[in-house]
């Protein structure tokens, strides 16, 4: 068994993670890397997982409190494999950030059946496999009288919460993250599990349509720079927080609210279609106009409800 970093054998002050054992999917690279430096120099032990077994290899320096464990998070075999590694290389497992993702770009008539199942795949499937793989541990823990003190970070986007013209099976998926989100957070929280929802504003290789940075330390659209959310939501300080969405990245720190119904007359019992178009039309002319989707070629980086 590996040691786990603790505020007596970790770094002076022990790290906002000190102690917490960490499972990071998507770790290779981008965001997933950037969350995985952050905590292990926060205190925390990572069980780093990645499809891309040779960058997850070749991008991570040996680290007493780092085990890499590669391989695709949509199989179900993967995910139980994951939290079986945490358990045997550190002890126990505090919290999961589900980061890994992918995209099928392409308008909806040009995407195929398979770029479906492609993406819904990692962000669904993925996403759903991870979190009842360690809510389970969890769930057992509490049973056997070891309430814990465990988080869940999924992964969203502006694209799933606003919409986004050529992402929209992307667009779909981070919606159904998000949703699957709030739903865990009312399931867990009697098991002593948070889960929140990040949705970063970031330049990685998901966001090729974002121009290059100009200077990649000032980089106000850098990975380094959601990190800190991220990795604060994982912490015990973060503990009263659940069922929420945070979006971070560039100037924009906000909490996304989920829809909102606009509330009108209910239409009476035998209505004919005509009153039941005059309702609606009349309803819709008195509700907050809806906000559009965004395209790639708006700058929904500079003020905008954030991108991929």
């Amino acid at each position: 068994m590996s040691s786990v970093p603790t505020p007596e054998t970790g770094r002076p002050d022990g790290g906002a993670l000190a102690g917490r054992v960490v499972i990071v999917t998507g770790a290779a690279r981008g965001l997933g890397r950037a969350y995985t430096e952050l905590m292990l120099s926060e205190g925390a032990a990572i069980v780093a997982n990645d499809i891309d077994s040779s960058v997850l290899r070749h991008d991570n320096e040996p680290h007493e409190a780092l085990t890499l464990f590669p391989g695709d998070i949509a199989d179900p075999a993967t995910a139980p494999a994951l939290v079986e590694r945490a358990l045997t290389e550190f002890g126990h497992l505090d919290a999961v950030m589900s980061n890994a993702g992918l995209l099928r770009s392409g308008l909806l008539l040009k995407v195929t059946a398979d770029d479906v199942d492609a993406v819904n795949a990692v962000h669904i499937r993925g996403t759903f496999l991870i979190l009842q793989a360690a809510a389970s541990h969890w769930r057992a823990e509490a049973k056997a009288g070891r309430l814990p003190a465990a988080s869940v970070l999924t992964t969203t986007s502006g694209a799933g919460l606003y919409g986004f013209v050529g992402e929209g099976l992307y667009s779909a998926a981070k919606a159904a993250v998000a949703a699957m989100t709030v739903v865990a957070a009312a399931e867990l929280a009697r098991y002593g599990v948070t889960v929140n929802a990040i949705a970063p504003i970031a330049r990685t290789r998901l966001t090729s349509w974002m121009p290059p940075a100009s200077d990649e330390e000032s980089d106000p659209y850098s990975a380094a720079r959601v990190a800190p959310v991220a990795a604060w939501l994982l912490s015990d300080d973060a503990r009263d927080i659940t069922g929420r969405v945070v979006e971070v990245g560039g100037d924009r720190l906000a909490i996304a609210e989920r829809w909102r119904a606009f509330d009108g007359p209910a239409l009476p019992l035998g209505a004919r279609v005509s009153d039941a178009g005059e309702r609606v039309r009349s309803l819709v002319a008195e509700a907050p106009p809806p906000l559009e989707p965004w395209h790639a070629n708006q700058a929904s980086f500079d003020g905008g409800p954030g991108a991929l």
